[in-house]
């Protein structure tokens, strides 16, 4: 009975909310888990609805976030938005609770984050429903990129990256990698002077992108604070 569902969901927030000081609440607005046979059941209903038919994820319902946002607004609450993408155990199989009884994990688990301050979600049904539906088209988007390339980093870079920046920082690292080759060279060639000068540039070089690599997840982390700071500024 979905009024129940819905009065029941309600009333756990209400006491979650009393009881607890900052709860975290985890909600799934599929409803259900990503198995093949649910997956196959909400394509052939959505076809049959003309909806949106996703491959990655599963149509989402509105009607139990709605009621869960309603009880947590006016409070300054953020609701984060997890894509979560799995290195299967086995190539090309879904992650399940059946395989994971069966010893058999993700190799790897990968989360992409979004935050949003509640109190800016509408509220409104109509616009709950379509702001959910372009979300999980954006978590539908996210994650057929993540398994065309093993990170969320591709689309980072295509949907957030000033691409006015991006070549920039590309021909950034084009000539310091040339500095690197005329240092080597010199260095070859025994001008001693100058292929100490190029040699610690060549150092300081290969220093700074090993600390931008691992400290920093590379060059494009650096581009992307780089317009958000621009963004801020305007």
């Amino acid at each position: 009975d979905r009024s129940k569902d819905l009065s029941y969901i309600s009333q756990n927030i209400d006491y979650l909310s009393e009881t607890i000081n900052n709860p975290t609440i985890l909600l799934f607005p599929e409803g259900t888990d990503l198995s093949e046979s649910n997956v196959d059941k909400c394509r052939a209903y959505c076809e049959s609805k003309g909806l949106t038919v996703f491959s990655q994820v599963l149509y989402p319902k509105s009607l139990g976030l709605g009621i869960c946002l309603d009880s947590l607004r006016g409070k300054e609450l953020y609701l984060q938005d997890l894509t979560i993408a799995y290195k299967d155990y086995q190539p090309n199989t879904r992650c399940s609770e059946s395989a994971i009884l069966k010893g058999e994990f993700p190799q790897e688990v990968h989360i992409f984050v979004d935050q949003y301050a509640i109190d800016e979600i509408p509220s409104e049904k109509s616009q709950l429903y379509k702001w959910l539906l372009d979300r999980f088209s954006r978590k539908d988007e996210v994650l057929r990129d993540y398994y065309n390339s093993n990170h969320f980093l591709s689309y980072v870079r295509d949907k957030y990256l000033d691409p006015t920046i991006y070549p920039t920082m590309k021909l950034i690292q084009t000539i310091l990698s040339l500095f690197a080759v005329i240092a080597i060279y010199l260095v070859l060639l025994s001008n001693e002077w100058i292929a100490v000068i190029l040699g610690v540039w060549f150092i300081v070089v290969s220093i700074v992108s090993v600390l931008v690599t691992s400290c920093l997840t590379g060059w494009d982390f650096i581009n992307l604070q780089l317009y958000d700071a621009v963004n801020k500024n305007k």
